[in-house]
């Protein structure tokens, strides 16, 4: 698995124990543990955290490109953007900022 997945991932999810919910490609980034609720990232608006690798599968993206995806993302009022450093680009959904359970 892609290192900057599992630092995104360690980073926005597991160590906040209430964000169970997330979308991804699961394709390009399979590294999700058992436990958490998963979604494709055309199901985004399902998910707590969405994380957008560099490297996406568009048939699973429910836009044209990485990049549709994200502008939609950064549309969506729903949701910010916490990271965007890096090849992962993670959104949280706004009712799920704090990390309490």
């Amino acid at each position: 698995m892609d290192e900057d997945f599992r630092q995104a991932f360690a980073r926005h999810v597991q160590e906040c124990a209430s964000r169970r919910v997330v979308a991804t490609d699961f394709r390009s980034s399979v590294f999700v543990p058992n436990g958490y609720d998963r979604f494709l990232l055309h199901h985004y608006a399902r998910a707590q955290v969405v994380l957008v690798p560099q490297h996406v599968e568009t048939l699973l993206l429910g836009a044209s490109s990485r990049e549709e995806l994200l502008e939609t993302l950064l549309g969506d009022t729903r949701f910010e953007e916490v990271s965007s450093d890096g090849a992962v680009r993670v959104f949280v959904r706004t009712d799920a900022r704090r990390c309490g359970p």
